[in-house]
Formats: C-alpha cells, structure tokens, sequence
C-alpha cells in the first residue's frame, strides 16, 4: 500500500504494521516529525538532507498519528498514518 500525495512524497506502508515505513520525495526532507491525535510529539528525526528516509517506529502504540515532513526548501506537508 502506497499512498502518494502532491505528486512530490510517497509514504508506505500505510497503515503500518512491522515497526517501520518510508518517505520518498522528489525534494530534500530536512526532518521528519510525528504527532499523535491530540498534538503531542512522539518522534523527530532528522531527513539528513535524502530523498528517501526510513522511520523506525520499535514501540508504537496502535492508532492514529500525523507525519510532519520538512523539506530543505521550507516546504512541509502533513500525511496521516494508521499504525496496526
């Protein structure tokens, strides 16, 4: 499963269920922040300027979370992901 938004970022798997997922872009990602449901950070990570960038997720409840992309041109977009 693959979900590709704005024709720029792809993100899969979601929903994810083995602890892990992927973030392709066509620009730079500078960072990459998720939320729960209700705005609290759980994770932050640096893009380290790729394209590409896999996120370990080793204890994650169940639910609904919100992906913060940042790319190196300022740009951000925001993508939910269900965690199994």
């Amino acid at each position: 499963n693959e979900l590709v938004v704005d024709n720029t970022i792809s993100f899969f798997p979601n929903p994810v269920s083995h602890g892990f997922f992927t973030v392709k872009a066509t620009s730079a990602i500078s960072s990459i922040e998720i939320f729960n449901v209700i705005g609290i950070g759980i994770l932050t990570q640096s893009g380290n300027k790729m394209n590409e960038v896999k996120i370990e997720l080793p204890e994650i409840e169940s639910g609904i979370y919100f992906v913060k992309i940042f790319f190196e041109n300022k740009m951000t977009h925001v993508v939910k992901l269900t965690v199994n």
